[in-house]
């Protein structure tokens, strides 16, 4: 089957075009290399995990660019979408929002219509756990409220959903969206706190921890690892119909201290620590409920976080400081 992924060089894309040239499909990846992180670091990526006989086709173009885009949909012809490209991450859209309201919402709504135009069969979508914002009750349900979100990014993800359902209702276009959990493991952004904290304990730096919440929560993380979320990613792919929201998270919400003991046992290394208040924009838990996503998608997390954790420091020390041994180039949106 032809089809066409955005944002397959980037750090769930490229698992998701793996597993589907893996199991023969035809992959045409729309991804605009931007500079949110160093675009080097999605070219490295894309050719470790996309390596063998059969490539997909790689057009560079911006998902705003109604023309581009139109040609890209032309040239791939393809049979079914699957929408990753978007700007990530919570905190760097409350000072960049126009950035996420272009990429995210624009950039949405023309994918949206070019897929109208060439008569695909469905579109996967990929949306965001930071639609559930702050008071909705963990563990999250697809109809737990989710009108309220923290942060721009939140707010767009959210926005694409509405998107995706109108476009639905008006076109009968099937259309899945996907609520990721906090994706981790090799090749992942490197402004992921797995990452960070990975890099920052490595080189013997303090980690800023934001473990409790004001009043006095215990802070914790759905982490999922990326694989997982691939295999998520292609159950709902191959099981398009009507119009849904699913979670697909790990069902296993992570302490900050556990999470640190995890890369210090992946290190060899102790955590120099400090602490700092969790920020107005963040949730203090986020955890799934994969009761829908089990029952439609036959989705079953594999990989816990500590066995995560593990294979993403390994990778941190064996190969990216082997690929990047001066490191990436800064980003001006976050540091």
């Amino acid at each position: 089957m032809r089809i066409l992924v955005t944002g397959g060089a980037g750090s769930i894309g490229a698992y998701v075009v793996r597993d589907l040239l893996a199991r023969g499909d035809e992959v045409t990846i729309v991804d605009d290399f931007n500079d949110f992180y160093d675009p080097q670091l999605k070219r490295v990526r894309l050719a470790a995990l996309v390596g063998g006989n059969q490539q997909p086709t790689v057009l560079e173009v911006d998902i705003t660019d109604e023309d581009t885009l139109k040609h890209a949909f032309s040239t791939a012809r393809p049979e079914k979408v699957i929408h990753l490209a978007a700007w990530p991450s919570v905190r760097p859209s409350i000072t960049h929002p126009l950035h996420y309201t272009r990429q995210n919402v624009d950039g949405t709504v023309n994918v949206f219509q070019r897929s109208i135009e060439n008569n695909v069969q469905g579109v996967v979508f990929a949306s965001s756990s930071s639609v559930y914002g702050r008071n909705t009750p963990a563990p999250y349900r697809e109809d737990s409220p989710c009108d309220q979100p923290l942060s721009p990014y939140g707010a767009s993800k959210r926005m694409g959903e509405l998107y995706a359902s109108m476009t639905h209702y008006l076109h009968k276009l099937p259309m899945t969206c996907l609520r990721f959990f906090t994706v981790y493991g090799p090749w992942v952004r490197p402004d992921m706190a797995l990452w960070r904290f990975t890099e920052k304990i490595h080189q013997g730096e303090a980690i800023t921890m934001r473990r409790v919440a004001p009043d006095g929560a215990e802070v914790k993380r759905d982490f999922t690892y990326v694989e997982d979320v691939s295999q998520g990613v292609l159950a709902a792919l191959d099981r398009l119909s009507a119009f849904g929201i699913i979670n697909i998270g790990n069902d296993d919400p992570v302490t900050i201290p556990r999470f640190v003991s995890a890369i210090e046992a992946g290190l060899g290394r102790k955590a120099q620590t400090r602490e700092e208040p969790l920020g107005a924009e963040e949730a203090i838990v986020t955890a799934a409920d994969l009761t829908h996503a089990k029952e439609r998608l036959g989705y079953q997390p594999t990989v816990s976080f500590e066995e995560g954790a593990q294979r993403f420091t390994r990778w941190y020390q064996e190969e990216f400081l082997r690929a990047f041994p001066k490191g990436l180039a800064k980003s001006k949106y976050w540091n």
